[in-house]
């Protein structure tokens, strides 16, 4: 699920899990919510990140100002691309994913100087729009070096219901920043996609479903933001934990997503962000952002931002054995203790819950 729809729903399920308030509604008209983009970096290019490449899609859910509905997803909705070219290009709906819109052209990506408006009819008739974007002016040199770095994170964790200072080992993850010499101000987001590997300990290798890699969605979900005017630093983009994280038994990949925004954009993303830190009762709700969007209809509310944006990516790969600590491989220990009822994972790595576990190795897939 897309950080937005998570952040917005996430948000209604901290207000309605607070008793005894009554809401007074101001509006129970629901309101659409768009959320897409495209880049510089067409189907084609995105597999050469490397990656199983992606189509940009656009995501469309009703909502309303009633706390205790949730969204409802978008059927049937006519959805398309204009540039200021005169070029057009139309979506098509996703049979797999509800709400979900795809722009399947292989070879389709944004050109610097040329302007893109997104277009929205539903099924009652009616229209929604974007205003017109591009490529930011000033956009980053290449994407600099992917580096860690071992320490130590304190967090307070609850043990025998009281509230304790621990301390975990991991590492720091960053990405070295390009300079920018031009004095303008870069608008940077980062993402992250992990995809680690699971072994059943005890199964024969030469099984099928003896080794399967892993994708989890929520996994290392956030992103990252940063403003920069200068560049030539390392900025941290997340912490990744050594020790008890069995996603770092076998090899470990992320492929780390790098964009730079328009201001519009990234002030979008950052009032998502910082309502997602506040998550108070009275605070503004989740839709209430910046936007580019609005209805042809002037009763008709909209939220979201369509943006076009510069895409840069690399893939990133881990394992325990890249520390100066040992890491003990508990996989296989954990299997064999539980020797009247081990978990269906220990003889199946399709059994793997933490995550959507596939036997077919990944095209892109580099081993040790």
């Amino acid at each position: 699920m897309d950080k937005l729809f998570r952040s917005a729903l996430l948000f209604v399920i901290l207000i309605s899990c607070v008793e005894q308030y009554e809401f007074k509604i101001k509006n129970e008209e629901p309101a659409l919510v768009v959320e897409g983009y495209i880049s510089n970096v067409s189907y084609e290019a995105s597999k050469l990140f490397p990656a199983d490449g992606r189509y940009f899609k656009v995501r469309l859910s009703m909502t309303s100002d009633v706390a205790n509905v949730r969204d409802k997803k978008v059927k049937h909705a006519h959805v398309y691309l204009i540039s200021s070219d005169g070029s057009r290009w139309e979506y098509t709906e996703s049979s797999e994913n509800e709400g979900e819109y795809m722009l399947c052209d292989d070879n389709f990506s944004a050109k610097k100087n040329i302007l893109y408006k997104l277009g929205v009819i539903l099924d009652d008739g009616e229209s929604y729009e974007s205003g017109w974007e591009q490529i930011p002016e000033i956009v980053p040199g290449e994407m600099g070096d992917i580096r860690f770095e071992e320490t130590e994170l304190e967090k307070y964790i609850y043990r025998n219901g009281e509230k304790v200072l621990t301390s975990f080992k991991g590492v720091n993850v960053t990405v070295d920043l390009p300079s920018s010499n031009s004095g303008n101000t870069i608008y940077y987001k980062w993402d992250f996609f992990p995809t680690w590997i699971y072994k059943s300990p005890l199964i024969s290798i030469h099984r099928s479903d003896y080794k399967c890699w892993i994708e989890d969605p929520f996994y290392l979900s956030d992103y990252v933001l940063q403003k920069d005017n200068a560049g030539l630093y390392p900025k941290k983009l997340f912490f990744l934990e050594t020790v008890g994280n069995e996603r770092i038994y076998g090899r470990f990949s992320v492929l780390i997503r790098q964009m730079a925004l328009s201001k519009g954009y990234f002030t979008y993303f950052e009032e998502i962000e910082d309502q997602g830190n506040r998550g108070k009762l009275f605070d503004p709700p989740p839709y209430n952002l910046e936007t580019n969007l609005t209805s042809t209809h002037p009763d008709k509310k909209v939220f979201g931002y369509f943006g076009v944006v510069d895409e840069q990516a690399k893939r990133w790969y881990f394992d325990r054995l890249d520390v100066s600590y040992p890491v003990e491989n508990r996989w296989k220990a954990d299997c064999s203790l539980k020797v009247l009822a081990q978990p269906p994972k220990c003889y199946s790595c399709l059994s793997y819950e933490n995550g959507i576990p596939t036997n077919i190795e990944p095209d892109w897939w580099e081993d040790e």
